[in-house]
């Protein structure tokens, strides 16, 4: 496969895989920059391609004494791979590296396998090479313009079909495309960024915004600019939701609200709390007692 279509698939794959961790690979300049370093660098055993040229000397060292398709089309490679940006990772304190060097180097593997000559994904364990599919008319020719072509438009169509999915991460996406209270739910497990949703009035028709405080299966509490208030399935139609990642301190204050909003309350963000009130209370532990 040519370098180009490892280049535009190894953004591809890395994307889509990375998404289930909510990782974006477009995130950082330093992710991208990993993920295109990955999809190419098991080519630094050819001095004619794209990387050879680049680490010239080391391609040369290493096409003379293994050649072509070998130690660096392995599994073994990409566990060195990962294991060296993981050290990196470590060391800078950098997050996602790991991740991101392990699809991108996998995603040029996979490619390489979907080819005629495949390539020995098990050496030096086992020289035989792996390929997908088992029948040969089913992979592609390495250099064929017009076969090259096509996987080239298809990478690229996938790359702007998944832009959504990249951007939001696989779970947020898959609950979006629900959004019921027991996805939302499901969302504040999976992320515990304060939460925004966007819900419709299903008798008034009014459409407002608040945060949630705590989420069940058919309902949620949720907390808009002064009050808390319960929402279920039966009243309100969740439009949308929104993560919050800014980070602020505000000062906010509620009269005459509930103990139980209290607790909620402070299972919050709360970086310093005053309570007032007309009846003797404990607070302990993460909750108020009267």
């Amino acid at each position: 496969m040519l370098a180009i279509n490892h280049l535009c698939g190894g953004l591809t794959f890395t994307a889509t895989f990375c998404s289930f961790q909510d990782i974006n690979i477009f995130e950082k300049p330093e992710y991208l920059a990993l993920t295109v370093f990955g999809a190419l660098a098991p080519d630094i055993d050819n001095t004619k391609s794209l990387i050879g040229k680049l680490f010239y000397p080391i391609a040369k060292k290493i096409q003379e004494h293994w050649g072509h398709r070998t130690v660096t089309h392995s599994i073994l490679a990409c566990i060195v791979f990962t294991m060296f940006f993981g050290t990196v990772q470590a060391l800078t304190g950098a997050e996602h590296l790991t991740t991101i060097a392990f699809f991108s180097y996998l995603s040029h593997l996979i490619f390489d396998m979907c080819t005629k000559s495949g390539l020995p994904f098990f050496y030096p364990l086992n020289r035989y090479r792996c390929v997908l599919p088992a029948n040969p008319n089913l992979r592609l020719r390495t250099g064929d313009v017009k076969q090259e072509a096509i996987v080239f438009f298809c990478f690229v169509f996938l790359n702007l079909l998944s832009m959504d999915l990249v951007a939001n991460g696989f779970w947020s996406t898959y609950n979006k495309a629900f959004l019921t209270f027991s996805h939302i739910r499901r969302e504040l497990i999976h992320n515990p960024k304060p939460l925004e949703l966007t819900l419709q009035n299903k008798t008034t028709g009014a459409i407002k915004k608040a945060f949630v405080v705590e989420a069940k299966e058919e309902k949620a509490v949720l907390l808009d600019s002064i009050h808390f208030f319960e929402a279920s399935a039966e009243g309100y139609t969740i439009l949308d939701f929104t993560h919050i990642n800014t980070k602020k301190e505000e000062k906010i204050i509620f009269e005459r609200i509930s103990i139980d909003s209290i607790g909620q309350l402070l299972k919050g963000n709360i970086l310093e709390v005053q309570i007032f009130g007309d009846k003797e209370f404990v607070y302990h532990n993460h909750s108020v007692l009267i």
